[in-house]
């Protein structure tokens, strides 16, 4: 995959998170910044666990899709719920069905709250990069 081909995913990718996220309450701590951030610091953490950015790239974008405030009864599901809008659309976009999983596990998996162990070099360097950022 080229970096002009992950560019142009990353326009797509952001361009669905801000459409999904015009539809929830706005929350100060998830916006694009935030999304463009941990996938900046992903890319330098993989120099040294090497990953499949197809995989990284839809991962770090999509992590916080869905927001949930800290109060709500599924909060703990929220990464979860990520995961399966992220594949819903990832799918329409004809994104490589073997590679889907990967992906719902990495986003899945970076949640502290979640409670899911990371078990893939994209999910370890997404909950890393996520949590230094």
């Amino acid at each position: 995959m080229t970096p002009a081909d992950l560019t142009a995913r990353q326009a797509r990718y952001e361009a669905e998170v801000t459409r999904q996220w015009a539809a929830q309450p706005a929350d100060g701590a998830h916006d694009l910044g935030h999304l463009r951030r941990v996938w900046a610091r992903a890319q330098v953490i993989a120099m040294d666990e090497p990953c499949d950015a197809e995989v990284l790239l839809p991962a770090c974008i999509f992590h916080d899709l869905v927001n949930l405030p800290k109060s709500h009864p599924d909060r703990a599901r929220a990464s979860s719920l990520s995961a399966e809008a992220a594949c819903h659309f990832l799918r329409a976009d004809d994104f490589p069905a073997d590679k889907l999983s990967a992906v719902g596990h990495a986003i899945a998996a970076h949640s502290f709250s979640a409670a899911i162990a990371p078990v893939t070099p994209e999910a370890r360097v997404l909950q890393d990069a996520d949590r230094l950022e």
